[in-house]
């Protein structure tokens, strides 16, 4: 009778190691399949990744190669606005294919803070979506830190806002929602300003209306009217060549009145 109790209870401590490691087993397939989908989710939102992507396949056409820091932060950025205006579950098990359109790429280099400027149309056809892309990054190949801009509390360089002009559309039915967290046009347009050498002039925006551009002269009581209308239309032309409308402004010469 004794070593029929032992052999039973041999037999059921015997069985506890099995049964343990049929858990372990199990518990490693439920990670395997669940920790993909939750770094996934928290590469598309905090960090950029190479397996997770918006590949810009012209990207050389506006942002040159040693300067393919600035290009993948594009990307990352594009990724989330993808995200953010897509319902589709299966978003992003391929990597999205973006193209800079053609014609519509502005680029420039302002000498004066050492500043390049780019702007650009994006289409992804894959999704059927669209974006207006500004970037502006200095003069310095690495000086871009990533993960620091992924700070909802960091300026950004960049902005990734919705087609305005009608005549850009090609997807009409894709209901685009701008991010908060970009400078609009106006935002965009007032830190690049003063940044063109205006001759005898300088333009800046009112501190209390964003839509509103002051031009201050360098004389300002002997400005004939053809003279301000001058100074307009230049000051026009440098906010078009940043791609942005110039008639969404008003502008106002100041005057030897506005001196006193």
């Amino acid at each position: 009778m004794e070593n029929n109790s032992q052999t039973e209870s041999s037999n059921h401590y015997g069985a506890l190691p099995a049964i343990f490691i049929i858990f372990q087993i199990a518990l490693v397939l439920l990670l395997a399949f669940s920790l993909p989908k939750i770094f996934q989710n928290n590469q598309i939102k905090d960090t950029p990744s190479e397996g997770l992507s918006a590949t810009i396949t012209n990207a050389t056409d506006a942002i040159p190669e040693e300067y393919s820091e600035w290009t993948k932060m594009i990307e990352w950025a594009l990724l989330n606005s993808i995200a953010e205006n897509n319902e589709d579950d299966k978003l992003f098990e391929d990597q999205a294919s973006v193209q800079l359109r053609e014609n519509s790429i502005k680029t420039q280099y302002f000498k004066k803070s050492g500043t390049n400027y780019v702007r650009a149309i994006v289409d992804i056809p894959e999704y059927k979506q669209s974006y207006e892309v500004f970037l502006m990054y200095p003069d310095n190949p690495n000086a871009v830190k990533m993960v620091e801009y992924s700070n909802p509390d960091i300026v950004k360089p960049y902005s990734i806002l919705c087609l305005q002009d009608e005549a850009d559309i090609i997807y009409p039915d894709f209901d685009c929602q701008d991010s908060p967290d970009y400078f609009n046009r106006q935002r965009i347009a007032s830190k690049m300003i003063g940044d063109f050498d205006f001759n005898y002039y300088s333009a800046y925006f009112d501190p209390d209306d964003e839509n509103k551009i002051i031009i201050n002269p360098s004389v300002t009581h002997n400005n004939s009217e053809d003279t301000k209308s001058k100074y307009i239309e230049e000051v026009k032309a440098a906010i078009g060549s940043l791609g942005i409308p110039s008639d969404s402004f008003k502008y106002y010469v100041l005057t030897a009145d506005d001196e006193e």
